[in-house]
């Protein structure tokens, strides 16, 4: 299914290439990007940020939300009494 999917062209409409997003960041596992490359490309448009400006804040949204779910994992297995 992976080699399938990079064998295919890249696709011009909206649509299409946002639904081809979710798939690519499901199978390379990056859940931030996907929770956030669509507001994130609204924003950019509606600003005129560069393609790079876009890319550092996916990005950085992917890292957050990483180290977020690290942290909530780490007081998961610290098993902290619940009040």
């Amino acid at each position: 299914m992976t080699t399938e999917l990079l064998k295919n062209s890249t696709p011009t409409d909206k649509k299409t290439i946002s639904n081809r997003i979710v798939e690519l960041t499901k199978i390379i596992h990056l859940p931030g990007i996907r929770s956030s490359f669509k507001e994130e490309a609204n924003y950019a448009r509606e600003n005129g940020d560069s393609y790079e400006i876009y890319l550092n804040s996916v990005l950085e949204n992917e890292l957050n939300k990483r180290q977020h779910n690290r942290m909530l994992a780490r007081i998961r297995l610290a098993k902290f009494p619940v009040k």
